[in-house]
């Protein structure tokens, strides 16, 4: 199988996934196995069902959620989630075995062998952060599958299609203790955004491009490009929560309570466009009613 059909992705398996092997299976989030043997029409009724009492500043989202179709499970940096598109189904990706990863887990030791034998010197191994030696292992595997592939046969506008990755939800006591560590009110909407919808990306695994997991709803005060922001606006935004990290760099901010703004990355500079969490979903909800796709600072604005 070609690379550029893997790109940001291990696995990829269509609804009902049948042929779902163990060692992919067995590391499902429950939310996520329940839909292994389920046919896109019941995935969307189960989904349907876990957003009935949605507040209805949220429902916006969930119903363009609602309005695209179940398509598969897929995999990526050792997480899953359940793909949704507007656009045409899309072949199986099974996994491929790589020697230093299973679907779950890496081996550093293994991923630091596997790059020295593609040519990696150990000076730069040496400088390598975790997350950043499963990248380059990643980088590097994917143009060993391209020698062995050839040209990409992946279907004409596949890039155009509609797809978001919806992960699984996250237990509400679970949210409601990370945020309070980080002050922020338990009847605050950041709350059910999390619970429902934490993790969703536009854009595949291992790509900025998509609302981070709970654990990185954190504040960024101390990196860039907020940190090279004017001092003025730096000590006014220090409260602030990331909630989306944008492929160009551009970074989404939440203040508890208050407005949301993008960060440039290009200029390192601050715009407020929404007054609060709410009339912000309610900008996404549209815009991906408009097929919009690929948030970033720019995305909407005329």
């Amino acid at each position: 199988m070609p690379a550029s059909e893997y790109e940001g992705l291990d696995w990829r398996y269509a609804l009902p996934c049948s042929a779902l092997p163990d060692e992919v299976s067995d590391g499902l989030p429950g939310w996520l196995a329940e839909f292994r043997s389920l046919t896109p029409d019941q995935v969307q009724t189960r989904l349907a069902e876990g957003w009935a009492d949605l507040p209805p500043w949220l429902r916006p989202l969930g119903d363009q959620l609602l309005g695209a179709s179940p398509r598969s499970l897929v995999g990526g940096s050792f997480r899953a989630w359940l793909l949704v598109s507007r656009g045409p189904a899309l072949p199986d990706l099974p996994w491929l075995d790589h020697t230093w990863c299973s679907p779950w887990t890496g081996d550093r030791q293994a991923a630091r062998e596997f790059l020295a034998e593609r040519g990696v010197s150990g000076s730069a191994l040496k400088q390598l952060e975790p997350d950043r030696l499963f990248h380059r292992a990643f980088d590097e595997w994917a143009k060993l599958q391209t020698v062995l592939g050839g040209p990409s046969t992946s279907p004409p506008g596949r890039w155009e299609s509609w797809e978001l990755y919806l992960a699984a939800p996250n237990d509400p006591d679970l949210v409601r203790s990370w945020l309070g560590e980080l002050g922020v009110a338990p009847e605050d909407p950041l709350v059910d955004f999390l619970i429902h919808f934490a993790g969703l990306r536009d854009s595949p695994p291992r790509f900025a491009g998509g609302f981070v997991p709970l654990q990185a709803c954190a504040r960024v005060e101390d990196d860039y490009p907020f940190d090279e922001l004017p001092e003025e606006v730096q000590a006014e935004w220090r409260d602030a929560l990331l909630l989306y990290r944008a492929r160009s760099g551009d970074l989404l901010l939440y203040r508890p309570g208050g407005d949301v703004a993008w960060i440039e990355f290009a200029e390192a500079s601050l715009r407020v466009h929404w007054p609060d969490l709410p009339s912000f979903v309610s900008f996404y909800g549209s815009y991906l009613a408009t097929g919009g796709v690929g948030l970033d600072s720019y995305a909407g604005l005329d």
